[in-house]
């Protein structure tokens, strides 16, 4: 049913009776008996002769009131006619309140918002085009005020024409399927889907649309054919029943810092996480519920104002959902075991919709698989971990020396790593010299080797075992200091920003031995790019002590994990820089 049939006069009025913040649609009420057309919402469900509907949040605060008097109210309603047709329609307006209670909202006063009606008037909002609908007038009965001011309101006449052109009524959306084909989605059917979707709906034509379907890797450039930017656990699962309805490819996007692209797929639905950000803490029982698009940062910081911390990686920009995924290390590894092996519960929602807790002593199937064992078991909306008191200080930062001195350098650690105890952690990177202020300006763009240092212990204590370290040698520069735990977890950011080009390869190593050193310091002679570099990450501790079959992540033996980084900022080094990491790999 278009528009224009619909079964309303020219003038209709709705009664509207708004309460709270509408977090989603509830049960349609009965229509109001008599031949009124008159539809009320309330709880935000609404139903009247021949139109049923919800209403949901237009964007933002959905009402406002400003000191001048005017009060927005930003609402979006679904109207579904008898026959299940969908009506997408937002509503806007502006009221003036009385001269009393613009004096008490200027006097500071907090005013309910149920002390007072108005009327506005209605537009469709399609793409750039906004239109009153005919010369119809939607009233918002808001509480008690008894004297209801009428709204002056403009609108354009369109009285016997569809608000929307001709070509919005016929547009449709072709997205990619799951089989390999792809699958043409009736406008109605989209609208539908938008109407019960809370957060950002983008297609190629949206202006956010670029933005949002990038990734950290910059050679990913993949075009899903419509980005769904969840709001929480209910967008997810409404957006998976729409995915599933029509057998669609689905990506899921987590905190972006994607490497494969596994985020971003072409021409199919790309669900994103990255909206979803809450952290909560429960200091008595030291654990924090952290939402699928946090990043590092985000649970860090929230954390660290409690003196706690879980394991996570070394850029902070990281998204925590592929990090504890697939197994997660970082510098508290050595005391703490993977990332995943702090994991408490996780919110899944299922492939058909179903949310789940997975957890040691409920879906305790998923939740083995989901630590470490691939993907395809459903999407986690949010992660439980277990604390652990660090910081907020901490002993860290890096020593350098100049890259003739690398040989030496990591047969120092080969032995030094041995003796530290697992309070302390140690990273080798072997690349050219960033210009970063704290490294003297003439080895900029010259190798060096860098050991970062983390001691999440007693910082006396880590200041004596770090101390023949930082005495190795001639260094260049030592930064090693007491510093906030938040600064060691970000000290690498910089030389891994959004946008570059990205390859990695990388292995576990049961030692540091000779070979492996040799092997290391021949090929950081010849990195390609001023970005890549050759990584060591110490590991070996707790990760040992844990029973191998506890979850699929393995490598419990391992002592380091030997990481090749390659980044570079050209599309036409793509093949140079791929080859060195594959030659030095193999």
């Amino acid at each position: 049913m278009q528009p224009q049939n619909l079964p309303l006069p020219l003038r209709t009025e709705f009664l509207m009776q708004l309460s709270g913040e509408l977090e989603a649609p509830q049960e349609i009420g009965a229509a109001p008996p008599g031949p009124q057309r008159i539809y009320y919402v309330k709880g935000g469900a609404f139903a009247g002769p021949g139109l049923s509907g919800s209403v949901l949040p237009g964007g933002g605060d959905w009402m406002t009131m400003r000191k001048d008097g005017i009060a927005q109210l930003d609402v979006r309603i679904t109207l579904r006619t008898d026959d299940g047709a969908p009506i997408f329609v937002s509503y806007r307006g502006k009221v003036n309140m009385s001269t009393e209670t613009r004096q008490r909202i200027a006097d500071g006063e907090a005013v309910d918002p149920s002390e007072y009606y108005f009327r506005v008037a209605p537009f469709f909002e399609t793409g750039s085009e906004k239109y009153a609908w005919m010369n119809g007038v939607i009233a918002v009965g808001i509480g008690r005020n008894r004297n209801r001011r009428r709204l002056q309101h403009s609108r354009r006449e369109i009285a016997g024409h569809s608000p929307f052109t001709q070509q919005e009524c016929n547009m449709s959306i072709e997205l990619a399927t799951a089989e390999g084909g792809t699958v043409v989605i009736a406008p109605e059917v989209l609208q539908a889907f938008k109407a019960g979707f809370r957060g950002p709906v983008l297609d190629r034509d949206t202006p956010a649309y670029d933005e949002a379907r990038k990734v950290w890797n910059g050679m990913i450039d993949r075009r899903p054919g419509l980005i769904v930017r969840c709001s929480g656990t209910a967008d997810v699962q409404h957006a998976l029943r729409f995915a599933r309805q029509h057998r669609l490819l689905l990506s899921v996007r987590g905190g972006g810092h994607n490497l494969a692209g596994l985020a971003v797929c072409e021409g199919g639905l790309m669900l994103d996480l990255s909206l979803m950000r809450g952290v909560s803490v429960d200091v008595k029982n030291r654990t924090a519920r952290a939402q699928g698009g946090c990043t590092l940062a985000n649970v860090d910081r929230e954390t660290q104002v409690h003196g706690l911390a879980t394991v996570l990686g070394f850029v902070s920009p990281t998204g925590i959902g592929g990090l504890t995924l697939g197994g997660g290390f970082g510098y508290l590894t050595r005391r703490f075991g993977y990332a995943c092996d702090n994991v408490v519960s996780m919110e899944v929602v299922s492939a058909d919709g179903t949310v789940l807790r997975a957890a040691a002593d409920e879906n305790a199937d998923l939740f083995w698989a989901l630590r470490g064992g691939g993907g395809n078991f459903g999407i986690v909306t949010s992660f439980e971990y277990k604390l652990h008191p660090v910081g907020p200080e901490i002993l860290g930062g890096a020593v350098v020396w100049r890259g003739e001195d690398t040989a030496q350098v990591l047969d120092f650690c080969r032995h030094f790593t041995d003796t530290t105890p697992r309070e302390t952690t140690c990273v080798a990177v072997l690349r050219r010299a960033p210009p970063a202020p704290w490294l003297p300006a003439e080895l900029h763009d010259k190798p060096i080797i860098a050991v970062f240092v983390c001691h999440s212990g007693d910082i006396e204590e880590g200041e004596k075992i770090v101390a023949p370290l930082r005495a190795l040698g001639k260094p260049v520069a030592d930064i090693i200091t007491r510093r906030p735990y938040t600064q060691m977890q970000s000290l690498l950011d910089a030389t891994q920003p959004n946008g570059r080009r990205y390859y990695q390869k990388s292995t576990y190593l049961a030692q540091l031995s000779p070979q492996v050193i040799a092997a290391a310091v021949e090929q950081a002679a010849r990195i390609p790019s001023p970005h890549s570099g050759i990584a060591l990450f110490q590991l070996q501790g707790t990760l040992g002590d844990l029973p191998a079959d506890r979850c699929p992540a393995g490598h419990r033996d391992a002592a380091f994990l030997f990481n090749i980084v390659s980044s570079w900022e050209q599309a036409a080094d793509d093949e140079l820089n791929r080859r060195w990491t594959r030659d030095l790999f193999d």
